[in-house]
C-alpha cells in the first residue's frame, strides 16, 4: 500500500473573495487552503501556519505592488519561502522586481485554470515558475534569498480577515533548483 504524502498548507493572499475562491476550486481537491485579504493578515497567516507556498496578488486593496513588500516581509524571516505570484501585471520590470524580492514564480491571472496547479507544484518542489508569456525578463536573476552562485532564469492567531478550509479529500517550465527546502 502506497502511502500519501503530507502536503502542508497554501496560503493565498489576494483582496478580491471572488480570486480567492476560485483558486479554492481549481487547487481544493489536493490542497489545504488558507486564505488573507490584506499585506499584515497575510503575513500574519504565513507566521502562525508556515505554508508550503504562498500565492500573493502584487496590488492589494489598490496599494500599487504592496505584494512585492509582502514577499520582501516573508523572506526575511523565512528565507527558503515558496511564493508564487499571481498577479494581472505582466511587465517584465514587475515581473523581475517580484523575483528579485525573493517569489520563487509569477503567474497571469488570465492563464488557464491548469497552470496554477502545475505552477504551485513547481514552486513547492523548488523550481522557478514563470508564466511563459512573460518576455523581457532576464535570463539570470540573483536570488536574494538562494546560496551564494545559485541564480534563477526565467502570529498570533488568524486575523479575521483570514480564513481556512480543508479540501473534500486530501509541464514544466523550466527545470533549475531555486532553494532547497530545509528537512523539518
Amino acid at each position: 500500500m502506497f502511502k500519501r504524502l503530507h502536503l502542508g498548507p497554501v496560503l493565498i493572499v489576494d483582496d478580491h473573495p471572488i480570486i480567492v475562491d476560485a483558486c479554492r476550486l481549481i487547487l481544493g481537491d489536493t490542497e489545504t487552503i488558507l486564505a488573507a485579504r490584506s499585506v499584515a493578515s497575510g503575513y500574519e497567516a504565513f507566521l502562525a501556519h508556515r505554508p508550503d507556498v504562498v500565492i500573493v496578488d502584487l496590488s492589494l486593496h489598490g496599494n500599487s505592488l504592496d505584494g512585492i513588500a509582502l514577499i520582501r516581509c516573508i523572506c526575511r524571516v523565512a528565507p527558503l519561502a515558496r511564493i508564487l505570484v499571481f498577479s494581472m501585471h505582466a511587465d517584465p520590470d514587475i515581473v523581475t522586481s517580484a523575483i528579485e524580492a525573493g517569489a520563487t514564480g509569477y503567474l497571469i491571472k488570465d492563464s488557464c485554470p491548469d497552470e496554477l496547479p502545475e505552477a504551485v507544484r513547481q514552486v513547492r518542489s523548488g523550481f522557478r515558475y514563470v508564466d511563459k508569456r512573460i518576455r523581457g525578463v532576464p535570463e539570470k536573476i540573483p536570488d536574494q534569498a538562494a546560496a551564494p552562485g545559485i541564480t534563477a532564469s526565467t502570529v498570533t492567531p488568524l486575523s479575521p480577515e483570514a480564513s481556512v478550509s480543508e479540501p473534500p479529500s486530501a509541464r514544466m517550465r523550466s527545470r533549475i533548483p531555486v532553494r532547497p527546502r530545509p528537512s523539518l
